[in-house]
C-alpha cells in the first residue's frame, strides 16, 4: 500500500486496485506455467490458468483492499520460483530469489513460516544440495532483518516478524463461542470485547503478553468450549454451501465457487 500511495497519491484506493488486478493476472500466468512445470501437460497448465482467471474469491479479493491478494501473488510466485530452482542452471539466484519472495510471504501472513521445514525436505528430496537451502535460508534472513531491526527499534525488543497476541486472544476468550454463533447467523460482530479493550491500553509489549497469558489460561480452563470452537470452525471451513442471507445467494455461490468443490476433491 505504502507504494502504490507513494506514486500515486495518499488513500487512492482506485490505484491499489488497479495494481491488483494486474498482480491477479500475473498470477494466471504463473500458475500456467507452474502447472506445466509439475504436470508436464499444456492443457491441464491452460485449465488450472481458467480456473483461476474465474475464481470467484480471487475476483472478489483483487476488488477489495485485502492482503490476501498481495499474499495470494506471493505464494504462486514462491513456489513458482521453488520448482524453478529444479530445473534452471542458475539455482544460487534462484533459491535466493525464493528466499527473498519467502519473507515477503511471511511479512503478509506471518503463518506462511511454518512451511519452512516443508521447504526443506523438498529441496532434501529432490536431490538439491545444501549449500541451495543455505542460500535460501540466508536471502529469507537478509530480507526479514530490516523489519526485525525495525520492531527492536521500536519495542527496544527482539520480534522478528510481528505480536500476534491479539488474534489469539480473539479466538479464545469468554465471549468468542457467542461472537462465532452469532457470525454464523450473519449478526454483526464487534470482536473487540471490553476486556480486549481494557488490554489494548497497556503498552504493545506487555499488552501482548496479556492476550497471551488470558488465551492459555482460557483454553486450560474450558478444553469443551475450545473443542467446540474447533468443530464449528473446521465444519464452517469445509461445510458444502456457505451461509447466505437468501437462496438466491447460496445458489449464486453454488454455481460460482461451488463448482470448484468437485476439483478440490479430485485434486485440482
Amino acid at each position: 500500500l505504502a507504494s502504490v500511495f507513494a506514486v500515486a497519491g495518499n488513500d487512492n484506493l482506485t490505484a491499489v486496485r488497479l495494481v491488483q488486478s494486474l498482480l491477479g493476472g500475473v498470477q494466471v500466468l504463473l500458475l500456467f506455467y507452474l502447472a506445466l512445470k509439475i504436470f508436464k501437460k499444456e492443457a491441464i497448465a491452460c485449465l488450472a490458468a481458467l480456473f483461476l482467471a474465474l475464481y470467484p474469491y480471487a475476483i472478489f479479493q483483487a476488488s477489495e483492499i485485502l492482503s490476501e491478494s498481495f499474499n495470494s501473488f506471493l505464494l504462486i510466485l514462491f513456489f513458482f520460483l521453488v520448482y524453478a530452482v529444479l530445473e534452471h542452471p542458475r539455482k544460487f539466484i534462484l533459491s535466493a530469489l525464493s528466499g527473498l519472495v519467502f519473507t515477503l510471504a511471511v511479512l503478509t501472513k506471518s503463518t506462511f513460516v511454518v512451511v519452512l521445514p516443508f521447504i526443506f525436505a523438498f529441496f532434501r528430496l529432490n536431490g538439491l544440495k545444501h549449500r541451495f537451502f543455505a542460500v535460501f535460508c540466508a536471502a529469507a534472513a537478509a530480507a526479514l532483518l530490516p523489519w526485525t531491526v525495525h520492531n527492536y527499534k521500536i519495542y527496544d525488543k527482539f520480534v522478528l516478524v510481528s505480536l500476534s497476541g491479539t488474534a489469539l486472544f480473539h479466538a479464545n476468550n469468554p465471549e468468542t463461542l457467542e461472537i462465532e454463533k452469532k457470525t454464523r447467523e450473519l449478526k454483526e460482530v464487534n470482536w473487540n470485547t471490553p476486556e480486549c479493550q481494557e488490554i489494548a491500553k497497556l503498552p504493545p509489549l506487555e499488552a501482548d503478553k496479556v492476550y497471551r497469558q488470558r488465551a492459555w489460561q482460557f483454553m486450560r480452563a474450558n478444553p469443551g468450549t475450545v473443542l467446540t470452537l474447533m468443530k464449528m470452525r473446521f465444519v464452517q471451513f469445509w461445510r458444502l454451501s456457505p451461509i447466505t442471507h437468501s437462496r438466491v445467494q447460496k445458489l449464486a455461490a453454488l454455481l460460482t465457487s461451488g463448482l470448484y468443490i468437485p476439483l478440490a476433491f479430485l485434486g485440482l
